[in-house]
């Protein structure tokens, strides 16, 4: 092989290292500026009258005719209170939360969803870094039906996913 060609080799070899060095080093910069969630939940008691004043007020608004059927329906569901905190560094939209339920042996006995609302904004609300959100809702299964959880745990744990519009927020 020809000096010149092995330089080339040589060369072309460490401009592509360095370019996939700097291209891996831009991502994981990227992504250390993503939004995080840390969430807790706790189970709680709600009366159809918490309920109907949780609808018909600020930010769900609901009128109490509208309100009352939802709450009977609700009154079967297993309610938590859930904060969640954007422990990241740039601001994103939070939907809600997979509540697991762990036995003290560490078995999972059931994994449901709490959203922050069915009347929420399709977008759910905005967390910027730093700012935490607190709500109590009920449990449903992925489908949205309302669920209540089918064993006792000895623990809660939450799993708020972040979700990304790509800067097109639904409204």
């Amino acid at each position: 092989m020809h000096p010149q060609s092995r330089a080339l080799i040589f060369w072309g070899g460490a401009a592509a290292l360095t370019a996939t060095l700097i291209g891996g080093g831009i991502a994981v910069i990227h992504r250390t500026e993503e939004a995080r969630y840390r969430g807790a939940v706790t189970p709680v008691a709600v009366t159809i009258g918490q309920c109907m004043s949780e609808l018909t007020h600020p930010p769900y608004g609901v009128r109490s005719a509208a309100a009352r059927p939802r709450c009977a329906q609700a009154r079967r569901a297993t309610w938590f209170r859930a904060t969640v905190k954007n422990v990241g560094l740039r601001p994103d939209f939070l939907k809600g939360c997979w509540v697991t339920g762990v036995q003290s042996s560490g078995r999972t006995v059931w994994r449901l969803y709490l959203s922050v609302g069915s009347l929420d904004p399709p977008a759910g609300p905005r967390l910027d870094p730093g700012t935490s959100l607190t709500w109590s809702w009920y449990l449903t299964d992925s489908r949205g039906d309302i669920r209540e959880a089918p064993a006792r745990a000895s623990r809660y744990l939450a799993q708020c996913p972040v979700i990304d519009y790509h800067g097109n927020v639904p409204v």
